[in-house]
């Protein structure tokens, strides 16, 4: 059973609900991510947000994991592209649309949607908006935390304290380096990186899953290649972390109120105090990384935050001034900047059993590409010819989710379109996701019934 909410208009009041901003009109003149307590006090869900899950990304049923990556959802969130996309997101494959650079960006994705009424089960925490909560480990952009990540890491061997980063197939003792030096690692088969680490705030006396130094190969390609590299922008050289290092310890957690002292702060001005953060990771970036800066450079930049608030306005801030850190002309995907192919997504490492237990879902949703139509359905994309492809990929996810825990002929679905917010005053910026209920017919025997059963003939 995945909701005590069966009811597919309540599932649907539930969740919007849980999207919605108390902020204002943007710029908003209100605290980011705070609802009003009168509001509350007869909403209790009312704009906590919601966490969203593409459960296909190899690491579901992978016990050397024990975080696995998902979304936070909310309407004080600017970007398009609010779902790690299926298939192949550097937007130069051709398995994904055949004969089509696009690759996942065209795509429909398939997820789970966890409410906040399963957010005791997912954060250990049911109050999102505590600002003196500060448990959780968020990132504002994809981060590869749980795959390619190496954890800072001590403990006692033989009598004697140790200090390494663990890495995918690899480690480092952590020492004190040269100008210019990066950490040598030694390949370890028995390391497997901090995706095999519990989640949670490790300055919180949690164990920090997904958190530490970006590498450049996950297990299996370390393994492959018999090499394992430190690929972190920014990262830990000149005798530890440099002088404008963009984080504040080495499990690169970011210095808050070194580079955004109103990052818990006021809406706007919460959002454009990171862009000093920004110009330093742009120009970090440049000099480390082969021209054009393609999107998956803030992979290799990126730290975390231990609250919502200061994600969601690094978030929109890396948004906005794309186009500074950000090549246009960069081909990882192509067009990196448009609303269509921004990597806009945030990451946080979650507790892998918690998450894709049956139990902890409210739905399933399918997720439409980024759309100027207000009016796009799934049914009116579904009759675009330009589009055949990508239905024979959403039926593909369908058909492989059946082992991931969807269940023909009882699961519940809802379409989400992400439009163009005109509400606000600057509708290219801030972009909004909308839940929706829809009978349709798919294909391959797949459709959505009554009541938003997703339904196999």
């Amino acid at each position: 059973m995945q909701s005590s909410l069966r009811d597919i208009t309540e599932i649907y009041d539930h969740l919007s609900d849980a999207l919605r901003s108390d902020s204002g009109e943007f710029p908003y003149p209100g605290e980011v991510f705070l609802t009003a307590k009168a509001k509350r006090d007869k909403k209790p869900f009312w704009g906590q947000g919601v966490v969203v899950r593409n459960m296909d990304d190899s690491l579901t049923n992978d016990e050397n994991f024990n975080v696995v990556p998902g979304t936070f959802w909310h309407d004080d969130i600017w970007p398009p592209n609010q779902i790690y996309p299926w298939g192949d997101n550097s937007g130069n494959g051709t398995n994904i649309i055949a004969g089509d650079g696009n690759g996942a960006w065209v795509t429909p994705t398939l997820a789970v949607a966890i409410g906040p009424e399963h957010f005791n089960a997912i954060f250990d925490h049911l109050d999102l908006q505590d600002a003196d909560w500060i448990d959780g480990v968020w990132y504002a952009h994809d981060s590869n935390s749980c795959d390619k990540r190496a954890k800072a890491q001590r403990g006692i061997a033989d009598g004697k304290e140790f200090y390494i980063y663990d890495a995918p197939n690899a480690y480092a003792d952590i020492v004190t380096l040269g100008d210019g030096e990066r950490y040598q690692f030694q390949l370890s088969p028995d390391k497997k990186g901090s995706g095999n680490y519990d989640a949670g705030n490790p300055g919180k006396n949690f164990k920090g899953g997904g958190t530490g130094m970006h590498m450049k190969w996950n297990y299996s390609d370390s393994q492959l290649y018999k090499n394992q590299e430190d690929y972190q922008i920014n990262g830990y050289i000149q005798g530890g972390l440099p002088a404008e290092s963009l984080f504040g310890n080495l499990d690169c957690e970011i210095d808050y109120y070194k580079w955004n002292e109103s990052t818990k702060g006021k809406g706007f001005e919460a959002v454009d105090n990171w862009h000093a953060w920004i110009e330093r990771f742009s120009d970090a970036a440049k000099k480390q990384l082969p021209n054009p800066v393609c999107a998956w450079a803030a992979d290799l930049a990126i730290g975390w935050v231990n609250n919502p608030r200061p994600m969601i306005t690094l978030q929109n801030a890396l948004w906005k001034h794309r186009e500074e850190w950000c090549d246009n002309d960069s081909d990882g995907p192509k067009d990196p900047n448009s609303f269509a192919r921004y990597w806009g997504w945030n990451e946080i490492p979650f507790a892998r059993k918690q998450i894709t237990f049956k139990d902890n879902w409210t739905c399933f949703i399918i997720v439409l590409p980024p759309c100027e139509d207000t009016e796009i359905t799934l049914s009116k994309w579904l009759l675009n010819t330009d589009n055949s492809f990508s239905v024979s990929n959403l039926v593909k996810q369908l058909d492989k989710y059946i082992d991931y825990g969807l269940e023909p002929n009882s699961s519940q679905v809802l379409v989400v379109k992400q439009i163009k917010n005109y509400d606000s005053k600057d509708p290219a910026i801030v972009w909004k996701r909308w839940f929706c209920i829809e009978e349709v017919e798919i294909g391959g025997g797949w459709k959505i019934g009554e009541n938003g059963v997703i339904q196999k003939c």
